[in-house]
């Protein structure tokens, strides 16, 4: 845990620049002393279709899956570090966004 889904518009997914996202999206969330590098699990999600203020502007969001149990200040700090990382890596997007979902032990099951 967690689950770091990264949503963005296709021209990012398609740059050679892809795996360093994942890579700074896992190395913020270890950053938070709040996972272990090995749980840490990132996914690139792009889109083809999408509009941003109504216009097709590249994007990142960043959903992230935790289980139950951090506060809210720990949550909040988990979000926006994972968004000031982001726009560290990619300063020309101005839609750059973070998600933090809890999620009940009795709802998640793993091999």
């Amino acid at each position: 845990m967690p689950h770091c889904i990264i949503e963005c518009s296709e021209d990012l997914a398609q740059q050679a620049a892809a795996p360093r996202l994942l890579q700074t999206v896992h190395q913020a969330a270890f950053d938070s002393g709040l996972f272990q590098a090995g749980d840490i699990k990132c996914r690139l999600v792009p889109l083809r279709h999408y509009l941003v203020g109504g216009q097709a502007a590249s994007f990142i969001h960043i959903a992230c899956h935790i289980m139950a149990g951090r506060n809210a200040e720990q949550r909040s700090q988990l979000a926006k570090r994972l968004v000031a990382a982001t726009q560290a890596l990619h300063p020309e997007i101005a839609a750059v966004s973070c998600e933090i979902h809890e999620m009940l032990a009795e709802n998640y099951s793993k091999r």
